[in-house]
């Protein structure tokens, strides 16, 4: 039997972290349940992770999974989604020179 010490220290860290922007985009499925319906509204929607979760899945084989609590940025609201249900956001190049423009602007230059 593996130690218990061993196995928490094995774990996969979450892949986003508190602060960072995300996209929503619910899984591709024919078959979707209540929550995934839930979702669409969302689907392409940004926003803040606010905070993370992670659940063990096993009992003879711990696999952890994460759940994120999220802020929709054009909204003032906050859900819940899994990992696989949220990717990273990436600012568009015109979208970073607009803020880079902005931050020059604000500073008097």
């Amino acid at each position: 039997m593996i130690p218990y010490t061993f196995v928490r220290s094995s774990i996969v860290p979450p892949k986003y972290s508190k602060g960072q922007t995300v996209i929503i985009m619910p899984i591709k499925n024919k078959h979707l349940g209540p929550k995934e319906y839930r979702l669409e509204a969302y689907k392409g929607m940004i926003a803040e992770v606010a905070d993370y979760y992670w659940i063990d899945m096993g009992s003879s084989v711990p696999r952890i999974c994460y759940i994120y609590q999220v802020r929709i940025r054009d909204e003032n609201k906050e859900i819940v989604v899994h990992e696989d249900e949220v990717k990273a956001w990436k600012r568009r190049f015109w979208e970073t020179l607009m803020s880079k423009l902005s931050w020059l602007i604000g500073r008097g230059r």
